[in-house]
């Protein structure tokens, strides 16, 4: 009986020393996965502080030209005093999407933004040549609004 209870411990005792060096398996593999996953997860934390970085200096390089963009244009004082219709549009439209001005005599002016539209308080016949360059998809390239309604009209294509 006595050697009974001893192959018995034995193998008792084996058993649990299986089951050691699988439980120790485990955790190692548990260890080795948490390490990978802490490595993937501070390498994912580095890219999105890189990605961070880049989006904002992109966005201090796109205030700085807009910045730019505003200081393009100097308004003088006495300007919506003299041109109170275009002083509205420009508020409207805003300065920074202004691609063209000419002012002339009397209040007179034309004015061209971004998207293509425009504005004139010019003679009829101004307005006239404006609207027909338009229309045959030409733009105005440079403008200028003389006395006693005499005026000069240089004229691009709208693609270039």
């Amino acid at each position: 009986m006595y050697a009974a209870i001893k192959q018995h411990d034995r193998e008792a005792e084996q058993t649990m020393r299986e089951e050691r060096d699988r439980y120790t398996k485990m955790i190692k593999k548990v260890e080795n996965d948490t390490g990978t996953l802490r490595l993937t997860m501070n390498n994912l934390l580095a890219e999105r502080d890189r990605r961070v970085a880049r989006m904002e200096q992109q966005m201090k390089e796109q205030q700085a030209a807009h910045k730019a963009e505003l200081e393009r244009f100097i308004i003088s004082p006495g300007f919506a005093r003299v041109y109170s219709h275009l002083a509205a549009y420009l508020d409207y439209r805003g300065l920074n999407n202004l691609v063209l001005c000419s002012l002339g005599p009397g209040g007179t002016y034309y004015a061209r933004w971004r998207d293509g539209r425009w504005m004139s308080w010019a003679s009829e016949e101004i307005n006239e040549a404006i609207s027909e360059a338009q229309s045959n998809t030409r733009h105005v390239k440079a403008i200028a609004l003389g006395s006693g309604g005499s005026y000069i009209i240089s004229f691009g294509s709208s693609s270039g």
